[in-house]
């Protein structure tokens, strides 16, 4: 099974303790941008590169 890059965001999140609003903090951005970055694929390049590097999730 293929994980998509939300799915392995969020299974790294949940091993490691953490919640959405931990990685918000991460990318000093409010919350909600994480939601929807995870949700709706919306968001830019440099908080995806900067949660990979975060998260150890390659791609």
């Amino acid at each position: 099974m293929v994980l998509s890059w939300a799915d392995k965001v969020r299974r790294e999140l949940r091993i490691r303790g953490l919640k959405q609003k931990d990685l918000a903090k991460v990318l000093n951005v409010k919350p909600p941008i994480v939601s929807d970055l995870l949700n709706y694929g919306k968001g830019n390049e440099k908080h995806i590169s900067t949660i990979n590097e975060y998260l150890n999730i390659k791609q």
